[in-house]
């Protein structure tokens, strides 16, 4: 029993597949969101107070696809965290090709953290996201969208960055 091999994609085969299907049979889209701005600065976490979400096709036409009454209260962090996001607003989209999402934040409720963990205020009341791929919706419909963010890891201090107590006499 020691010597026996134990392969986890054998057990869940395609688990690390970006093609996801639902009960319905509708596909689940997974969308990673680039910002070159944020990736310039650096940060690497946001908390956002996110007031509507917008869809951009190709033609340049933006298309609600979520207002919120009440702030939508987001922490969103990178790729190397782990944590994404879903909506199945994109479920109502009309068959075409969608480059941008666009998240209107109020300004005042929303901060970004750096990688070296200092937080600054948001002065954008507009966030513009490009995908890293077109997001292809068919006349058959998508179901969802995965969403994740491509933002900076935190930084970690190594041991030669941490000071040491000086013995004076």
């Amino acid at each position: 029993m020691l010597g026996t091999p134990f392969y986890t994609t054998a057990i869940a085969p395609g688990v690390m597949s970006l093609n996801v299907w639902d009960l319905n049979g509708l596909r689940r889209k997974e969308v990673v969101l680039r910002n070159q701005m944020i990736v310039e600065r650096g940060i690497a976490k946001m908390n956002l107070g996110i007031q509507k979400m917008t869809i951009v096709n190709e033609a340049g036409e933006e298309i609600t696809l979520k207002e919120f009454q009440n702030k939508l209260r987001l922490t969103v962090t990178g790729l190397t965290s782990g944590r994404n996001f879903r909506t199945n607003s994109v479920k109502y989209l009309e068959p075409g090709v969608y480059t941008k999402m666009r998240f209107y934040v109020d300004p005042i409720d929303s901060t970004y953290i750096l990688a070296n963990r200092n937080v600054i205020s948001m002065k954008e009341s507009v966030i513009e996201f490009g995908l890293d791929l077109p997001l292809f919706v068919r006349a058959e419909g998508v179901s969802e969208a995965i969403l994740r963010f491509d933002l900076a890891g935190f930084e970690f201090p190594g041991f030669s960055k941490v000071k040491r107590p000086t013995n004076s006499i």
